[in-house]
């Protein structure tokens, strides 16, 4: 190997940890405030494919949503897995959901409840992390369902940060999120992500400078 090469794959590594290292969605490992949760323990040995499993889990409307968020962070974002893709599908299957343009796209973008579009955007956010701007049109319509929902709201502004995050916007990002989570403590219901979890966020935010 020349040393032209040797050199451009050590800034090709450094160059991917820096993004890494400013890269809210994939640092921000909330999940590890659920590792007393069965589901959230398989997920993290999955090696981020959405298993059978999982999938009920998931689709389960009786777990709680905040559990879900933790199976879909503890899923992560390094690998190749289409999981956004596979839950949708299975959700416009079961679900029947159906529109007059006869494509997925719409069928469930008209018909998915709040909390299918959070699980889905946030998958696919994950999966696209590098260009998350896809998922904000499910995510308005989560929120337009749904407003007063904590979660929904972190999701949102936590995939709006990476994208702040791009355009050396971090301070405003860092505000955003914060509002959010000090809303938590007088909005919060039982299916809010827990103190702990909680805790990543503020953590992760509290070092951008």
């Amino acid at each position: 190997m020349s040393y032209l090469i040797k050199t451009l794959s050590v800034l090709f590594i450094l160059f991917s940890q820096v993004v890494l290292a400013d890269s809210p969605l994939t640092n921000i490992e909330f999940y590890r405030a659920y590792l007393g949760n069965p589901m959230v323990e398989k997920a993290t040995v999955s090696k981020g494919k959405i298993s059978s499993e999982v999938l009920r889990f998931l689709t389960d409307e009786e777990n709680h949503q905040d559990e879900k968020l933790a199976v879909i962070n503890a899923l992560g974002w390094n690998h190749n897995n289409a999981n956004s893709e596979v839950y949708r599908d299975h959700i416009i299957k079961t679900k029947k959901y159906k529109s007059d343009f006869g494509d997925h796209y719409t069928a469930f973008l008209w018909n998915a409840s709040a909390d299918e579009l959070l699980y889905y955007s946030y998958m696919k956010a994950m999966e696209n992390y590098r260009q998350p701007l896809m998922v904000f049109e499910y995510l308005d319509k989560a929120i337009v369902k749904e407003p007063s929902n904590l979660n929904i709201r972190l999701i949102y502004e936590l995939i709006k940060s990476q994208v702040l995050y791009d355009i050396n916007e971090k301070n405003l990002a860092k505000k955003r999120v914060r509002l959010v989570l000090m809303d938590f403590p007088k909005k919060g219901n039982d299916t809010s992500l827990n103190n702990n979890a909680l805790g990543y966020f503020f953590k992760y935010f509290s070092f951008v400078s």
